[in-house]
């Protein structure tokens, strides 16, 4: 019963009449990223091309999660607001394309339209649990699929920007770190110490720890001179502190708890980034660092970092449930890898 009353809902909420609307006439754009930390990341770099391309227009992001530092301090954006109700009346009539990256549909998305009111709303393709397809709403009359297979999410991000005609740059990702944030992060380490930088899990994919202790271990007896340090957060704490204990990686620590913000400054002041394909990787590639990252072959074709200041390793991937995954690799190419680019700094 639930269910069709949601779908009823939808239906109802998702089929306002709707007028043709050109967007290279839009004077305001409104833009829902992904919700990850590297999905805003190169969905900032997308806002960057608009905005570039089209300096007259107001751009703006509405964002729900912690990802919202991404944008802020960002040169390009006019404005950044929490993903509330409240923010939508507050820009109700105001923005005459919102761009939504989301993936899912529910009553509430077509509510937060409807509350908006723009005079088109661009996405990508979207799923629903209640029985319904995106050709069943007006939003969506305007919706063309795209064969994203083998393609760089960059190029994915800069579709939804696609009826502007943009004149696109390289790819290139850009963060913005305040100071006193950076002297805090260079503070953290240890003078005269060449920073290493160890990210071994994210919320979804873990390396494995042995590999890891093994190939971090075996690069510390050929450099006596490495500060390595471990960020974390509340979903990887448990998994950082079991590595810093008396079986685990000589003489790592653990950084201060990260915010978001602290963690761009502390990838920036590191020398080099060894990290699973997470978030951090693409903050790395924001700042052009030294860094060596594991990828499962399949993501990596989608998500690999840009710049050319890093070697990936491949990984095989075990599905764990519950979303997560378990990456073993090759530790004699990560060892090399990891003492190749030691060895240039």
């Amino acid at each position: 019963m639930f269910k069709k009353l949601t779908k009823r809902l939808m239906l109802f909420l998702g089929n306002p009449k709707i007028k043709d609307f050109d967007v290279k006439d839009a004077k305001s754009v409104l833009v829902r990223s992904w919700s990850g930390i590297g999905d805003s990341i190169v969905m900032a770099a997308a806002v960057r091309e608009l905005k570039k391309n089209r300096p007259d227009i107001n751009v703006c992001v509405v964002q729900r999660s912690r990802s919202r530092d991404v944008f802020k301090d960002n040169p390009y954006i006019d404005k950044v607001y929490p993903y509330t109700f409240y923010h939508f009346l507050k820009l109700r009539n105001k923005a005459d394309v919102y761009i939504d990256a989301r993936d899912h549909m529910n009553a509430g998305n077509f509510l937060f339209y409807r509350v908006l009111n723009p005079k088109k709303v661009i996405t990508g393709p979207r799923y629903s649990k209640y029985d319904v397809k995106m050709t069943d709403f007006s939003y969506y009359k305007d919706y063309k699929p795209a064969d994203n297979a083998g393609r760089h999410i960059y190029d994915v991000m800069l579709d939804y920007f696609s009826g502007f005609n943009l004149k696109t740059e390289k790819r290139k990702y850009d963060l913005y770190v305040a100071e006193k944030d950076l002297k805090t992060a260079l503070a953290f380490w240890k003078k005269g110490q060449k920073r290493v930088l160890l990210n071994i899990c994210g919320s979804a994919k873990i390396l494995d720890a042995p590999s890891v202790i093994s190939v971090i271990n075996d690069v510390q007896s050929h450099f006596n001179d490495l500060d390595i340090v471990i960020p974390y957060d509340e979903k990887t704490k448990e998994k950082s502190l079991a590595l810093c204990g008396e079986n685990g990686i000589q003489n790592a620590r653990l950084s201060y708890k990260t915010t978001v913000k602290e963690l761009f400054a502390l990838v920036k002041s590191a020398d080099i980034i060894i990290s699973v394909d997470t978030g951090i990787v693409h903050i790395a590639s924001a700042f052009d660092k030294n860094m060596v990252a594991f990828y499962e072959k399949n993501i990596f074709t989608n998500w690999a970092p840009i710049g050319n200041n890093h070697d990936v390793i491949l990984c095989k991937s075990t599905d764990l449930g519950n979303g997560k995954a378990h990456y073993s690799f090759d530790r004699e190419k990560a060892t090399a890898a990891i003492k190749n680019r030691l060895a240039k700094i």
